[in-house]
């Protein structure tokens, strides 16, 4: 039976496989609470993920951090090398914690470290992901990289 809101196939009462079924729910669940956002390098420089507060001191629709999965891709080949992403001090800005834990994808050609600034980060090399998480003071690694 498919599931009519999500659109996965749901384990049937004999299901052989349950894993198969549980596991597309389970990456649809993840894109649908969490998001992804797609952020390109315009520069060659380290990049600072934006975080703008509402008036109402909510989230801006055009912020970079709150995403399940954050993917940094370099289409016009600027960074000539390693480069940081700065995850910004969104309890300061915001008031509230940030989120916890997210991938993080690394679509260029070069190492990129996902960091708070001043801190030392996560190192994720040029292809990888790693998941990751906000510990209060700094990006931590959960796994790096990913299998």
């Amino acid at each position: 039976m498919t599931n009519p809101q999500l659109g996965f196939e749901e384990l049937a009462a004999a299901q052989a496989q349950p894993h198969i079924p549980l596991n597309a729910a389970l990456r649809i669940t993840t894109a649908a609470l969490g998001g992804e956002k797609v952020v390109n390098f315009t520069g060659d420089a380290d990049h600072v993920l934006l975080a703008t507060p509402t008036a109402s001191g909510g989230v801006s629709p055009n912020d970079e951090w709150p995403y399940r999965v954050i993917r940094m891709t370099d289409t016009g080949a600027l960074l000539t090398a390693a480069r940081s992403v700065i995850y910004p001090d969104v309890d300061t800005l915001y008031g509230g914690p940030s989120r916890l834990d997210f991938f993080f994808r690394n679509e260029t050609a070069h190492p990129l470290t996902i960091k708070r600034s001043g801190q030392t980060g996560v190192l994720v090399q040029p292809g990888a992901e790693a998941y990751v998480r906000h510990n209060g003071t700094d990006i931590v690694a959960i796994v790096n990289p990913l299998p």
